[in-house]
């Protein structure tokens, strides 16, 4: 008996001393196992990291490459329309002059009014992108100033007067006369919004009428709301349309319901443009529209009155006759603008000198040694930037010759250059294509405020 209870206890020995050599063998697997998946999912993180520190480094010189890419487009967008401008503005000079002469025959002057349109819609074409970039380039500016507000409106309409009546179509503007006389807006971008929703309203209205209403909400003794409400009886625009009719390059397809062509098709700009404009001026703009019933474009501005002038001797064509001697110096390297400008100087105001400079050094020299009392002065030069012969000018110059009234002369008048402009001491802006009317306006208002004294030194 004794040695049967032996061998049990021999047995539970063996078996004791070998668990924990087996535990530890278990722990040291599980270790090793751990190690190695740590080591594993470390390594996939690490190669992770790699790809994703690639990828953003890829990305980042993607996007540098995209924005260099987009200031270059913009460069060349308006570096080409700056060259487009220049021939446009002796196209359209020269039209203007051939259209105010009385003795065309009927048939010739009607080409030359259609050649007219057709050069002013180019120019539409042109400025329309130039404002797009200006838009996305966040350049965008309003320039007020104290405007008649029932003859700018009246103006703005009658310019689509032709084109509604070769349609045959009612066009009429109402309460433009019960209307503040003396606003402060931007008339430049009040015709623009005008111009951009009736021209729309006559291309898509094939019968019927295109009526603007207008209508002035005071809020305070100066200031108040002005409502424009653009009518039609056109094709009107589907509800499924209309949330994308703002969007830049939109363009409503022309069907046959619509009695529309291709020829209707614009660059799709002129509403998304609109729509910046008034948000620019805190405005706000509503489309209501019925599919066969027309469209109603509504358009809310804040304005602020202000007193008449004292004179507006210069806006009148009778005062003309009347304005004094001027000495002008028209500086340009285009050697067809200098043309067209003098010949439109000489035809409204033929007691004037004109004498013309081809680049920013001969523009110098010149007015180094002879008083002007105005200079047509070009920005974009081969030699130096018109900004730069100003600079010197003011700079540099004694009196007389420093304090001579200088107008920007120039196809490119964005927020940017305007600024520069602005700060070398330039006194206005005639852009270019230039109306003739307004450029007249513009040297008669800037000769009368020169600087008193300044004709005793003219040769």
């Amino acid at each position: 008996d004794a040695s049967t209870m032996v061998a049990p206890s021999a047995h539970t020995a063996g078996s004791t001393s070998t668990a924990p050599a087996f535990a530890a063998m278990m722990f040291g697997t599980f270790v090793l196992t751990q190690m190695l998946l740590i080591s594993t999912v470390t390594g996939v993180a690490a190669r992770r990291l790699r790809k994703i520190k690639k990828d953003n480094q890829r990305l980042r010189s993607l996007s540098a490459q995209l924005s260099q890419t987009n200031q270059h487009k913009d460069q060349f967008l308006t570096r080409v329309s700056h060259e487009m401008r220049t021939p446009l503005n002796a196209i359209h000079g020269y039209l203007q002059l051939l259209g105010r002469r009385d003795d065309l025959p009927k048939e010739a002057a009607e080409h030359i009014d259609h050649a007219g349109n057709s050069c002013t819609h180019l120019l539409g074409i042109i400025n329309d992108l130039l404002d797009y970039a200006q838009i996305r380039q966040g350049q965008f500016t309003l320039t007020f100033q104290a405007t008649h507000l029932p003859d700018l409106i009246e103006k703005a309409h009658l310019i689509l007067q032709a084109q509604a009546s070769q349609k045959q179509l009612a066009y009429t503007c109402i309460g433009h006369r019960d209307l503040p006389a003396w606003v402060l807006v931007d008339p430049e971008r009040l015709t623009q919004i005008l111009l951009n929703l009736l021209g729309n309203a006559i291309k898509f209205t094939q019968q019927g009428h295109v009526e603007l209403h207008t209508q002035y909400q005071p809020e305070t003794p100066t200031r108040g709301m002005l409502h424009l409400s653009i009518k039609d009886t056109g094709p009107g625009i589907p509800a499924s349309l209309q949330a994308g009719i703002f969007q830049p390059f939109f363009q409503k397809r022309a069907t046959p319901s619509a009695g529309a062509s291709l020829s209707l098709q614009g660059n799709g700009l002129g509403l998304s443009i609109t729509e910046s404009l008034l948000r620019a001026w805190q405005g706000k703009i509503q489309l209501e529209s019925t599919v066969g019933q027309g469209s109603t474009f509504r358009v809310s501005i804040p304005v602020t009155c202000v007193p008449a002038p004292e004179t507006t001797a210069a806006n009148s064509e009778s005062a003309w006759s009347a304005a004094p001697e001027m000495r002008i110096l028209i500086v340009d390297d285009h050697g067809m603008n200098r043309m067209i400008a003098a010949a439109t100087i000489r035809k409204d105001l033929p007691q004037s000198r004109i004498d013309e400079a081809e680049n920013g050094e001969q523009a110098l020299q010149k007015m180094a040694t002879q008083h002007y009392d105005i200079v047509l002065m070009d920005i974009l030069m081969p030699d130096m930037s018109g900004i730069e012969v100003l600079q010197t000018v003011r700079k540099t110059y004694p009196r007389p010759y420093r304090d001579v009234k200088t107008l920007a002369f120039t196809a490119n008048l964005d927020a940017h250059i305007q600024g520069q402009c602005e700060e070398a001491g330039f006194d206005g802006f005639i852009p270019k294509p230039f109306n003739a009317q307004s450029l007249i306006q513009t040297l008669i208002r800037t000769g009368a405020n020169a600087p008193a004294g300044l004709q005793e030194v003219l040769p």
